[in-house]
């Protein structure tokens, strides 16, 4: 049975649509625009450096989650799963940011450096959308722009996702140079 043994949560309103999942010492970007390039718009892709993750609109805080497990925990009842990905982590350092790059969150993973294997759950992307939906054709957009903010975070971490990582194996050693 696995055990979890860490995680780390945050709200965020990412740019572009996607927040990403990579080590601090990978380069951000490289064979992104290809992996984002994916036909049948899947909610999560990768590259070997860093998982992307698309987020269903683009107003309402999602709530992100990362859980670090000592091996594959499955996927759990109510989460919608999406396949494995696997990313290099030659730090064992993590941040969950924009797509943008800026940092919103960073923790180091108890189980080091390594290459590790990422599934990314989801829930409540049309349950978001709707909401959205609502807001924008009720008179939300007349108010003041701080009370139409507090009214958006009213419905922040309704689109929930959970990344469940664990260490597969070594990272390779030119990446750790």
């Amino acid at each position: 049975m696995a055990t979890k043994l860490s995680n780390a949560s945050l709200l965020l309103a990412p740019d572009y649509r996607y927040f990403v999942v990579r080590d601090v010492g990978s380069d951000a970007g490289i064979g992104a625009a290809d992996a984002l390039a994916t036909p049948g718009a899947p909610i999560a892709v990768s590259t070997d450096y860093e998982l992307l993750i698309r987020v269903a609109q683009p107003e309402l805080k999602v709530r992100a989650e990362a859980e670090v497990w000592d091996s594959d925990p499955g996927s759990e009842p109510g989460w919608h799963a999406e396949p494995i990905h696997t990313v290099e982590c030659p730090t064992g350092h993590v941040v969950i940011g924009d797509f943008t790059g800026i940092r919103v969150i960073d923790f180091p993973l108890p189980t080091g450096a390594g290459v590790y294997a990422m599934r990314v759950l989801s829930r409540g992307r049309d349950d978001a959308i709707e909401k959205l939906r609502e807001l924008v054709v009720s008179d939300v957009a007349e108010l003041p722009t701080t009370e139409m903010l507090r009214v958006f975070d009213e419905f922040a971490g309704i689109e929930q996702y959970k990344v469940q990582m664990w260490r597969t194996g070594d990272a390779e050693d030119d990446d750790l140079d």
